[in-house]
């Protein structure tokens, strides 16, 4: 089985693994961890566990679509930084394990499936692609589920 990988990046986004043939869905959200800096918890991305997902199927995966976004004017500058970070830390993951990557602005794979920038649409419309997996993104905060299961299907579609 060969899979394309979907994934929305961000800390608050998913990792998904999608094959065709028998169709198979399996998706994580991204792995992140909780440190201390000057006594306030930060979030910031476990880089070991996301390898770990990764090499797991280095062998089964035969490239990777990751959402090409870019820090917004309404972003502060530490979480531009950590957003670009973790952009960045995806994709150097991926060229480790010699996995082709391709860049897919969101306006692309959402105008494909007929979206807008609502995160509940996506969540609906996977539902409506995959209803027997439905269930992975049902909470509103799993739109990055649903958001990297549809651009690893984006992918599939226009190869």
């Amino acid at each position: 089985m060969k899979y394309t990988v979907g994934i929305d990046p961000g800390l608050h986004g998913a990792i998904c693994f999608y094959a065709t043939t028998p169709i198979e869905i399996e998706i994580h959200d991204m792995p992140t961890h909780t440190i201390t800096i000057n006594n306030k918890k930060k979030k910031r991305l476990d880089i070991v566990e996301i390898a770990r997902l990764i090499d797991v199927k280095s062998g089964q995966i035969k490239e990777c679509y990751i959402e090409s976004v870019t820090a917004s004017p309404q972003m502060g500058t530490v979480s531009a930084f950590t957003f670009g970070e973790t952009f960045g830390i995806v994709q150097g993951i991926m060229a480790a394990n010699f996995i082709p990557v391709k860049l897919i602005r969101p306006q692309l794979w959402k105008k494909h499936f007929g979206l807008t920038s609502d995160k509940d649409a996506s969540r609906r419309k996977a539902s409506s692609l995959f209803p027997s997996f439905a269930g992975q993104w049902q909470k509103v905060k799993d739109d990055g589920r649903a958001e990297a299961l549809l651009i690893a299907v984006h992918g599939t579609d226009v190869i």
